[in-house]
């Protein structure tokens, strides 16, 4: 494995792919009932429910870990994710239900060391953009927001760029791994979450301008952004 100098996060991750799926046949099929994420708290009893690749059902009895925001290197926020212990082996897509089996988040991560937890998507993330999801695999109404494809990384000095993708306007434009960005469009940032709530204010095609410390100095990179779905489905 290639070495890195900087962490892509805090902790192990491992994201796993999900999508929807058709049924065969007519129906009507059994469902879940829907519930309501907003009131979880810590200590609250959950269920993990999936399958495994032999199409075996795979249950965990847990509780909710935390409630807290989220942030990731691949440009990846949450403001509110249910953070869920212990972690189910099948974890991406699985359900996550509360005591009553209501459903109330979708298994999306698996974090940190072992014993790891799961991150849990609450399901008034997906219910208001459901059917746009089903139709085109994204939600399309909902201006892109700017891609810069420029990794980030915070540690306690601040943070920094990790990496670069190879396609992305940040490549071009200047930036370096190891750069610490200091602000967005002239806002200070000191987080990823600050760094992307600034990001993400502009809408594709903006020109972004950050600052960044490199060897002592300070200095002020544009860089016109783009629509990640458009340039990866061009490719």
């Amino acid at each position: 494995m290639k070495s890195r100098p900087f962490p892509r996060s805090s902790g192990a991750w491992s994201p796993r792919s999900s999508a929807c799926v058709k049924l065969e046949g007519d129906g009507p099929w059994p469902v879940a009932a829907l519930g309501d994420s907003r009131g979880v708290v810590a200590g609250a009893r959950t269920g993990t429910v999936g399958v495994d690749e032999d199409n075996d059902l795979i249950q965990v009895t847990g509780a909710v870990n935390a409630v807290r925001r989220f942030s990731a290197y691949w440009e990846y926020m949450l403001d509110r994710a249910i953070i869920v212990a212990p972690a189910s082996p099948q974890w991406g897509g699985s359900a996550v239900v509360n005591d009553r089996g209501e459903l109330i988040g979708i298994a999306s991560l698996r974090l940190g060391e072992p014993p790891h937890v799961n991150l849990a998507i609450p399901i008034e993330k997906f219910v208001p953009v459901k059917d746009e999801l089903i139709d085109s695999g994204r939600i399309a109404s909902r201006p892109p927001r700017p891609w810069l494809g420029l990794y980030t990384v915070s540690m306690p000095a601040g943070l920094f760029v990790s990496e670069l993708s190879p396609v992305g306007p940040a490549s071009r434009a200047g930036f370096r791994q190891g750069d610490r960005i200091l602000k967005v469009n002239g806002v200070a940032v000191a987080s990823q979450e600050e760094f992307y709530e600034q990001l993400w204010s502009r809408r594709a095609g903006d020109l972004i301008e950050l600052s960044v410390q490199r060897d002592n100095q300070v200095r002020t990179i544009s860089v016109p952004s783009v629509d990640r779905h458009r340039l990866f489905q061009v490719r």
